[in-house]
């Protein structure tokens, strides 16, 4: 009898073993197509930005352009991933290196109407502020760029303009290619 009772209990065990597994197999492969499928939805998303902002090159005296052309972004409180697409196009008949930086627009009173925050503390969340970029006679960017901002749990809830600005060959005021001012606004949580 306690032979008949091991066996049975021996074969619950295999069978339940069996079902653990593939069920953990079933879990693995929907965990790889989710995100193999947002991977994709990335990727289109890419593809359909750039395709945006080749459009907002269709006047023939534009610079730089931005995404989204409202210049608005809302981001969250700890939302590390935010931002926003410009590309910048060379209006010459030669080729350049364009300089650009991202920063609070200096004459943004941001301590006074963001409760004390420093201008020096909203620059730090900007991933990467400048870069460079050469740019052929009349053509764009390769691919836009992505401006990141990374904002921390702490940000006090509020609007704070960024200036994106461009200069041609070197920085300084008669180099300036272009600038734009984008809205950045921070919800609480």
């Amino acid at each position: 009898m306690n032979k008949k009772g091991a066996v049975e209990l021996s074969i619950g065990t295999i069978v339940i073993i069996v079902l653990a597994m593939a069920m953990l197999i079933l879990g693995l492969v929907l965990v790889k197509n989710i995100f193999s499928g947002s991977t994709e939805a990335v990727t289109n998303l890419n593809k359909g930005v750039i395709n945006e902002i080749n459009n907002l090159f269709t006047k023939s005296d534009t610079r730089l352009a931005i995404y989204p052309t409202t210049a608005k972004i809302t981001l969250a409180q700890a939302q590390k991933d935010g931002g926003f697409a410009f590309s910048i196009k060379n209006n010459d008949v030669t080729a350049h290196k364009f300089l650009y930086s991202l920063a609070v627009d200096s004459s943004f009173e941001i301590a006074k109407k963001c409760g004390g925050l420093r201008e020096t503390e909203a620059n730090s969340w900007i991933v990467i502020p400048e870069g460079s970029v050469d740019i052929p006679a009349g053509r764009t960017m390769t691919a836009p760029e992505l401006a990141v901002i990374s904002i921390p749990e702490s940000a006090p809830p509020c609007t704070i303009p960024y200036k994106l600005t461009v200069f041609k060959d070197t920085r300084g005021l008669d180099n300036l290619y272009d600038s734009r001012t984008i809205y950045v606004t921070i919800e609480g949580k």
